[in-house]
């Protein structure tokens, strides 16, 4: 089975999805969500819509530890690339 591409640009995504929770057009890939005022009920809105438009799970706990929109789409990436159940679907 030949190997699936990973979406090259997970990270432009996981962005546009953390500036719509946040309403912040400014929020940059290596800005901390918390930081920028984002609460625990925000970062599961983007918890549920990374879920949606990748079909892989991001645990709150990974969302805390890396609360960056670059470092989540690595996570995203990541789980992509090692065939994460739920992933692609």
């Amino acid at each position: 089975m030949p190997d699936q591409p990973v979406n090259p640009a997970p990270v432009h995504a996981v962005l546009d999805i953390c500036r719509q929770t946040l309403g912040q057009p400014g929020f940059g890939p290596e800005d901390d969500f918390f930081a920028a005022g984002g609460n625990s009920l925000q970062s599961m809105l983007v918890i549920k819509e990374i879920r949606a438009a990748y079909g892989v799970r991001v645990p709150p706990r990974g969302f805390y530890e890396r609360p960056t929109a670059a470092a989540l789409a690595a996570l995203v990436t990541d789980q992509l690339a090692a065939g994460a159940p739920g992933a692609n679907q």
